[in-house]
């Protein structure tokens, strides 16, 4: 059984987000131009590859189990500068994979993905991360544990339910233990044929065993 994380990483295009609801192709593409803007601006940029580099992907180095493939979905509307940047964050570790898409939801840009590495759902267990999250170093161990006790060919979710929550400014300023099972952040599911973005996570618990 094969673990791979799925990443979307300012990834532009239909999605859950309510602004893309019933929306014809055209005005999708309107309102993700407009939003590029936003997830583009430089402020936004510097933070968010600061974040990958110093959380999403200290952590994915220092895992105790190696063996998995983080698939990171990012936008070719992504100016040059920070796509290069992204790329160089990622060049030496070989199972971090970055691909840029035309405008599509995170389900169709995971699926060219599996297609391209001759993955399929029934042969991996996904898990998803953003691009500010990071993981306990054990969290792959832990989870090929836990995903090898349960029997195929039934659909099963996995969640670590303990996170630490850091705010960084304001009144509520601080590090706290928030438990939260099937928070998005490292939230896992194998199913034989959907990807980990066809639910809600916190539907994932509620769904399957």
């Amino acid at each position: 059984m094969r673990i791979v994380g799925i990443c979307r990483y300012s990834l532009l295009g239909r999605g859950d987000w309510h602004a893309y609801r019933g929306k014809t192709d055209a005005e999708v593409e309107a309102v993700a131009r407009e939003q590029a803007k936003l997830l583009f601006a430089k402020d936004r940029m510097n933070a968010r590859l600061e974040s990958f580099e110093h959380l999403t992907l200290a952590s994915l180095r220092a895992q105790t189990d190696q063996d998995y493939t983080f698939i990171v979905l990012a936008s070719e509307m992504m100016p040059k500068i920070y796509r290069d940047k992204l790329l160089s964050l990622c060049k030496d570790m070989p199972n971090v994979l970055v691909r840029f898409f035309p405008l599509s939801n995170a389900i169709e840009a995971q699926a060219k993905v599996y297609t391209e590495l001759g993955l399929t759902y029934r042969d991996t267990v996904q898990f998803r991360l953003d691009d500010d999250d990071c993981l306990c170093r054990t969290f792959i161990q832990m989870l090929r544990y836990h995903a090898e006790k349960f029997d195929e060919p039934l659909p099963f979710a996995i969640s670590v339910s303990s996170f630490l929550y850091a705010v960084s400014g304001g009144s509520g300023k601080g590090v706290y233990d928030w438990q939260t099972p099937f928070l998005g952040a490292g939230a896992a599911v194998w199913h034989p044929h959907k990807s980990i973005y066809a639910f809600g996570h916190f539907a994932l618990g509620v769904r399957f065993p």
